[in-house]
């Protein structure tokens, strides 16, 4: 009896449809339809599922000349620890998928830091805006400030949408399938130089930023237009440090996701959803608290400095959820 017959005989003996099995294997129907038509075989981490499923061993269902006789294992139980399995083409679909969203991501929180920009620039005394009246000015720079802020928002739902489909890289143990492992190690040591000198540039970038504003202000202190335009300047660099950091810190992390390293690891993950919850409410939350703060005193050149101070709070705070959650 070839497979595709064994797989057949055994799937009506447990009387389970194509899609039951389907589900446990998680795989689509069309996946069973094709093994059992010959079509296709399934990869070595199938079969053994296969095999520990109807309660076979390995050899009998791969061998033609095994009769059902032959085979003796022990019947597969479910609990509700499981290990969810994962391919070589899913760790690569996810990989590929994780650099998109790196940049895409990136951009987005850029974004947000830049909306301001052209308002603090609008509000300097300079000659080509003078000609503008203050509602004019105003109302162009709030008018760009929530486009930005609004096409940032936009990137980041559309991503986490599309993101749900690997979410359980982050909430369930897993398995990678033979080779995986190897792959994704080997990627990252490729990766880690690039990683180090993004991360190393971003943060440096962070702290030179305040150059502009404090040599203005000290050198030229009756230029109040020129010390706006620094803090104009000073937006800039900061968003330019902040996409190096988010987009080395995003590709980082989606190989540890599939080595289940560091925060991905297995005892992170029973911990990780308090953190998860969290870090949406707080940043919704740093959101609302800066563009509040910016639009009521309209000191934009000042409120960047939230960002700063909010990520330094922010890692103090999920370090703590962490410690208490593991007690």
């Amino acid at each position: 009896m070839i497979f595709a017959d064994k797989i057949i005989m055994l799937r009506k003996k447990h009387n389970m449809s194509q899609e039951q099995l389907a589900e446990k294997l998680d795989v689509s129907r069309q996946s069973i339809s094709k093994w059992e038509g010959a079509q296709s075989i399934p990869d070595t981490n199938k079969i053994i599922q296969l095999a520990q499923i109807f309660g076979v061993s390995i050899d009998y269902l791969l061998r033609d000349d095994m009769e059902e006789k032959d085979y003796i294992a022990e019947p597969f139980i479910e609990s509700e620890t499981s290990v969810r399995q994962v391919s070589m083409e899913e760790a690569n679909e996810f990989l590929k998928f994780n650099e998109q969203t790196a940049q895409r991501k990136a951009f987005a929180i850029s974004l947000f830091i830049l909306s301001p920009v052209l308002l603090v620039f609008l509000s300097a005394d300079f000659q080509m805006v003078s000609a503008l009246r203050d509602e004019m000015r105003n109302f162009i720079g709030l008018l760009v400030l929530f486009l930005l802020v609004v096409a940032g928002v936009a990137i980041i739902v559309t991503d986490s949408m599309q993101a749900k489909k690997f979410s359980y890289l982050e909430e369930e143990d897993i398995e990678t399938a033979y080779g995986v492992s190897g792959m994704v190690r080997d990627r990252k040591e490729k990766y880690s130089q690039a990683h180090t000198q993004s991360t190393v540039i971003g943060i440096c970038l962070c702290i030179l930023s305040v150059i502009p504003v404090i040599t203005i202000g000290i050198l030229m202190e009756d230029r109040e237009s020129l010390l706006i335009s620094a803090a104009a300047v000073t937006l800039i660099i900061v968003a330019a440090g902040i996409y190096l950091l988010a987009k080395t810190s995003i590709i980082w992390n989606g190989m540890q996701k599939l080595l289940e390293e560091e925060d991905y690891s297995r005892e992170s993950k029973k911990h990780n959803h308090r953190t998860g919850n969290f870090s949406g409410a707080y940043w919704s939350l740093v959101v609302v608290i800066y563009l509040g703060y910016s639009i009521l005193t309209n000191h934009w050149e000042k409120s960047w400095v939230i960002w700063p101070i909010a990520g330094v709070l922010f890692a103090g705070i999920s370090s703590i959820i962490k410690i208490y959650s593991k007690k």
